[in-house]
């Protein structure tokens, strides 16, 4: 059987790649610990090049990453191309340390990234569910790059081991099992290089590390779009597309009537608001 490459970066040295072969050993992804949902008699197809696989049909389906899996902290990244030729119910790819998903939940858990729903994540147990919002046309091939330890809510120094990536195209009714396909190819892993945010705090320079935390709404729906990443460069943000994005300041400030919040703003594209905010702890 022809292995998946992948190539995958060093978590000491950011710029240094090597080309790491997955094996072709296709295991069930269950449900909630319910293996059910894939059909067993599909397989994933992967290319005679090893550079791309081929989903046809309902799959739910996960192979094991090379050399005991990969350590995902708050800047790892997972890139690759996708062309959706016929669309699914619901389209996911997972980094996991087991076959088991735990989809109703997935807000919570997030070893998945879900990247197409038919009724656009508007469904009540869909609308918290961490995805992109990054839209696909059919037929048209376009390159992702997921945060994947962001999705997972990571902290400065947080480490979860995957051992599997997992692929999930879903379709609901058995009679329409054959339907449905998607093209992925040319996969990375990686750490991305984040400069941390230099501010100063009561006139002592502080720098607050790059990890950028999801804000929800008051009605705990998700709001943020986690592929988008604040671009930090030192002392400036610049925030592009749909952002509600908070850093841990490190220490708890007190703030009084007399506090003052500093800063230079430009504004290259109106949104609909845009705001800061200086948050209670545990908020």
């Amino acid at each position: 059987d022809e292995t998946l490459q992948i190539s995958i970066g060093s978590h000491t040295e950011r710029s240094v790649f090597s080309n790491s072969y997955i094996s072709n050993n296709q295991v069930s992804v269950s449900n909630n610990g319910v293996d059910s949902q894939d059909t067993k008699d599909f397989w994933l197809h992967v290319s005679e090049s090893g550079s791309s696989i081929q989903i046809n049909g309902n799959q739910w389906k996960a192979l094991p990453l090379p050399d005991g899996g990969y350590d995902i902290t708050s800047a790892t990244i997972l890139e690759f191309t996708l062309q959706i030729d016929e669309s699914v119910d619901f389209l996911a790819v997972c980094l996991d340390n087991n076959t088991d998903v735990e989809s109703a939940e997935v807000a919570g858990k997030s070893e998945c990234v879900w990247l197409q729903s038919s009724d656009g994540w508007s469904s009540s147990t869909r609308k918290n569910w961490k995805h992109l919002t990054t839209s696909f046309e059919t037929g048209v091939s376009r390159r992702v790059a997921i945060p994947m330890g962001q999705y997972r809510g990571l902290g400065e120094g947080e480490v979860v081991n995957a051992k599997y990536i997992a692929f999930i195209q879903d379709i609901a009714f058995s009679s329409n099992w054959h339907k449905g396909r998607s093209a992925w190819s040319d996969f990375r892993l990686y750490e991305q290089n984040l400069d941390d945010l230099e501010l100063s705090l009561f006139g002592v320079p502080v720098s607050i590390p790059n990890v950028q935390l999801s804000l929800e709404g008051s009605n705990g729906e998700l709001q943020d779009s986690r592929d988008h990443i604040l671009s930090v460069d030192g002392t400036s943000v610049t925030a592009s597309g749909n952002n509600w994005k908070y850093f841990n300041l490190g220490q708890t400030i007190t703030v009084t009537a007399a506090t003052m919040l500093k800063f230079k703003f430009s504004l290259t594209e109106e949104s609909e608001f845009h705001f800061v905010c200086l948050l209670k702890p545990g908020v």
